[in-house]
């Protein structure tokens, strides 16, 4: 029995290629694509990265193959011709790739919030994206600023009429960088902006929080595949979620690779908790999709109440807050750290209603945070301190 995909593959190949002489209609392309809408959310994004292969193969016909992307977004009114095979009930809110942000990384400068962080704000979600970075190092000295490796995708799940069904999530750390490879920055940047704009899309189009559990093994396997067919060598931390409307509530499916942190706030009970904890290795933090290992892929599945404000934040942000860390073993005798955010909950206990407050006193927090530690560090020679830092947060509507 042929696969569903084998008649748009063959299509694909036509109007892009021009390898066979064929009739090709927009009804042809419904029942085609109206049968691959029928499969799992990680064999569409399968059919979608060998479809992608084709359209940015060398030979292809651009007015051709823009035409064809056309074809497909018409079907469903979808955002891109990747929505109308994945998902195309899928709203994106947040995106924020390879930000510029602009500032004198001098150590005598004093760090201050308003030039170190940048604000990418919806209703019902917010990403503060930053940098501590400071140094005396001659050769390191930048007046202009430098692009962020960080990357956030969001958004607003959706049924196929239209009524609300919840969030999809993601939040990535480009691993390394900043040594004045602005090409290497790209591709890190790159990996980190793949990441979490192809887990957000798989993870929207689940409508079951659990098969979402189940496939998150053959999701981050696909994701793992595909961004090391496109970009080889480099590598993100990523953590992805789904928030899936509950009978009291909220569920948050997803996973965690490497240093990244999830936390919520709960306004009711004023406390902020922590989901998913960091993770650091005696080998490292893990880096997807280059270097890490089963043990290091964390899955969490966790009910929170209506209200909530979910936080996903980076290394470059936790590790200026306070916490507490724990020791543990994977199965394989790699020792590991365990981090949650500590002390936190009288200070955020003065947040209003509004969800910007919550993310804005911790980032104001890491900043102050890594401005006693530039003073602490003025009279020695050859420092470096500071890391991109970002939080992206969602206030949990209710239902």
């Amino acid at each position: 029995m042929a696969s569903p995909v084998s008649p748009l593959i063959a299509l694909v190949r036509r109007i892009c290629l021009n390898e066979e002489d064929i009739e090709i209609s927009q009804k042809r392309i419904e029942e085609t694509v109206s049968s691959i809408q029928q499969r799992s959310p990680v064999e569409r994004f399968e059919i979608i990265a060998q479809i992608d292969g084709i359209l940015q193969s060398k030979g292809s016909n651009k007015q051709v193959v823009a035409t064809f992307k056309h074809a497909l977004k018409e079907i469903n009114l979808a955002e891109s011709w990747r929505s109308a095979l994945l998902n195309p009930f899928f709203k994106r809110k947040i995106k924020v790739v390879f930000p510029f942000q602009s500032y004198d990384n001098n150590l005598e400068k004093p760090l201050t919030y308003e030039e170190r962080v940048q604000t990418f704000q919806d209703e019902e979600m917010t990403a503060l994206f930053g940098s501590t970075f400071a140094t005396n190092k001659p050769h390191r000295l930048n007046l202009s600023g430098d692009h962020l490796l960080d990357s956030a995708h969001a958004g607003i799940c959706l049924s196929r009429d239209r009524s609300f069904q919840g969030y999809a999530l993601a939040i990535g750390d480009g691993s390394g960088g900043h040594f004045g490879d602005s090409s290497q920055d790209k591709r890190i940047a790159k990996v980190s902006h793949l990441a979490t704009k192809w887990s957000v899309e798989i993870f929207s189009s689940y409508t079951d929080p659990n098969e979402l559990t189940k496939a998150i093994p053959s999701i981050v396997s696909v994701l793992d595949t595909t961004i090391q067919n496109r970009i080889w060598g480099e590598g993100t931390t990523l953590l992805c979620c789904r928030v899936f409307l509950a009978e009291k509530g909220y569920r948050v499916v997803g996973f965690n690779i490497g240093d990244t942190m999830l936390c919520y706030w709960d306004i009711t009970k004023r406390k902020l908790k922590t989901l998913a904890p960091a993770r650091v290795s005696e080998a490292g933090t893990a880096i997807f999709p280059s270097a890490y290992r089963s043990e290091e892929i964390i899955v969490f599945d966790e009910h929170l109440p209506c209200d909530s404000t979910i936080l996903l934040m980076t290394d470059g942000v936790h590790d200026t807050l306070s916490y507490k860390e724990k020791g543990g073993e994977y199965s394989n005798g790699l020792r590991f750290r365990r981090r949650k955010l500590s002390g936190h909950n009288h200070d955020l206990k003065s947040c209003g209603e509004a969800l910007k407050e919550i993310p804005l006193l911790l980032m104001k927090k890491s900043i102050k945070s890594a401005e006693n530690l530039r003073k602490s560090n003025l009279q020695n020679k050859d420092v470096q301190i500071g890391d991109d830092g970002a939080i992206l947060g969602c206030r949990l509507r209710k239902t």
